[in-house]
């Protein structure tokens, strides 16, 4: 199907019935090619225990839906600033927004996906106009020429974070064992690591018998990841309830239709290590792991685990191990990159934002003109 943006008719309108927009968008994610976090395993999980104060947007091209989003509203105050922001599947609130969506986007058929996001930014970008910035977040940094042309505003990137991925596809048809595609080093890391943990017993890879264990693993991640990232807002969500409500809720939902698995890493008898994953359309999504301390730093149970888990996938069928978004030496010595999410600001003429990004110009002026050593301590 050929659509031109004319021809797309959008709408938007508030979200008040969950269960007809949860059948419009299963309908409509059969058609698209949404990742995990556009699936409804996570938008409705996200609606259910959040609730937010949102708005529809929906694409039609006559009677064939073609496009949804969900949009959220806050005022934001930053300092003396105050403005409008939208946010795109979003709460807009720190605490929530902490699960962190990736791979952000409208849900778009695959009959005109390119003209249909324009026709629904177009249509947000000139009937909704009690905003002043609008924030994507883990919006693939390859659709933003796209986003940009469409809405014609200006814009400035928040944030960007490159991606990692093993390709398993590519894997089983080299048919290589995995720890073979690496480089020398990493090879012999994992290798020395498998070598000093099987001193406590036989590695193995476990899977919880029943929703009950699921959830009890989940549990037994959290001190493990709070001693390692930090009881704060950008360290381990762990310290966060609505962080803990929404995965404990998505873990009930999606664990016993095997959208979702946690797997325990072993030496004998000795917990190594959790990881928790996501399944979706032969993908699978590195989420989190909580890792055992360790007397050995040889022992490296994150590449011990995930290696052994890139095996385990691979010989499933299974199509990607994905790392996802983030800087980490781990995740560029298992995967290649392929690509990066980012923050889109999109903003509107505002004198508000304009003496906002006078400030920031300013700051950062301020700052490059200190010495090292000053800034240093100021950051300090």
């Amino acid at each position: 199907m050929d659509g031109s943006k004319t021809d797309i008719s959008v709408r938007t309108y508030p979200l008040n019935n969950l269960p007809l927009l949860q059948q419009h968008w299963q309908a409509l994610e059969q058609k698209s090619q949404a990742s995990f976090f556009l699936s409804w395993h996570w938008i409705g999980c996200w609606l259910r225990v959040f609730k937010p104060t949102a708005i529809v947007v929906e694409a039609r091209l006559h009677d064939e839906l073609l496009g949804l989003g969900i949009l959220c509203q806050q005022t934001s105050r930053r300092r003396l600033f105050r403005k409008e922001q939208l946010l795109l599947q979003q709460t807009g609130q720190p605490a929530q927004d902490q699960i962190w969506i990736e791979y952000n986007d409208f849900l778009l058929s695959e009959l005109a996906p390119e003209a249909t996001r324009a026709a629904m930014i177009a249509c947000i970008s000139a009937e909704l106009t009690d905003w002043d910035e609008w924030q994507i977040n883990g919006l693939p940094q390859q659709q933003c020429p796209a986003w940009l042309n469409a809405s014609g505003l200006s814009y400035r990137l928040g944030w960007e974070a490159p991606c990692y991925a093993v390709d398993l596809v590519a894997l089983r048809a080299s048919g290589k064992n995995y720890l073979d595609t690496l480089s020398g080093n990493s090879r012999y890391q994992i290798r020395r690591a498998i070598k000093v943990s099987e001193q406590q017993g036989k590695l193995q890879l476990e899977q919880p018998d029943s929703l009950e264990q699921a959830l009890g693993w989940w549990q037994a991640i959290k001190p493990w990841h709070l001693q390692r990232f930090g009881a704060n807002l950008d360290g381990s969500g762990f310290a966060n309830p609505d962080f803990l409500a929404f995965h404990q809720t998505l873990i009930a939902d999606n664990w016993p239709q095997g959208s979702l698995e946690l797997h325990c890493l072993k030496a004998g008898e000795q917990v190594l290590g959790y990881f928790y994953n996501f399944i979706y359309r032969q993908r699978v999504y590195f989420y989190l792991a909580g890792l055992a301390p360790v007397a050995d730093k040889l022992q490296k149970p994150g590449l011990v685990g995930h290696s052994l888990l890139i095996a385990h996938y691979a010989a499933r069928g299974l199509d990607c191990y994905d790392f996802m978004a983030g800087e980490a030496r781990y995740k560029a010595q298992l995967g290649r990159n392929t690509g990066k999410l980012c923050q889109l600001i999109l903003q509107r003429d505002r004198i508000n934002l304009r003496l906002e990004q006078l400030a920031r110009r300013i700051k950062g002026a301020l700052k490059r003109s200190l010495p090292y050593r000053s800034r240093g301590a100021e950051q300090g």
